[in-house]
């Protein structure tokens, strides 16, 4: 019988021969487990605290101008001064006047008058 794959055939095929792997001794884990706790008692535990979230769903709320007393005004509590200077008042503005003869009620509109009295009884 013919060998199929030879050694002298199979360096022509590859080219070369693969090196050889060293054989690296196999640690064996311990047969029985330690009963040592793995952290150190001297050594205080980390506190460890969720960091603070971008988006608080109960915000503090922020002063945005100084709030009115509670109680109402008294002989203790002043009322608020009034400003020195006054508003200017806006000025007289006369509405346009459509283009047109000016348009006068009669003195007496026409037809009968109802007087109306009332009695009391």
């Amino acid at each position: 019988m013919i060998p199929v794959c030879s050694p002298s055939i199979s360096k022509i095929m590859l080219g070369r021969v693969p090196p050889e792997i060293p054989s690296v001794p196999k640690t064996e884990p311990r047969s029985i487990p330690t009963l040592d706790p793995e952290i150190d008692p001297a050594v205080p535990p980390e506190i460890v605290t969720e960091p603070p979230s971008p988006f608080d769903p109960y915000p503090s709320p922020k002063p945005d101008a100084p709030k009115p007393p509670l109680t109402p005004p008294g002989p203790d509590t002043p009322l608020p001064k009034p400003p020195d200077t006054l508003p200017h008042p806006p000025p007289e503005v006369v509405p346009p006047h459509p283009p047109g003869p000016d348009i006068v009620p009669p003195p007496k509109t026409p037809g009968p008058t109802i007087i109306l009295y009332r009695v009391n009884k």
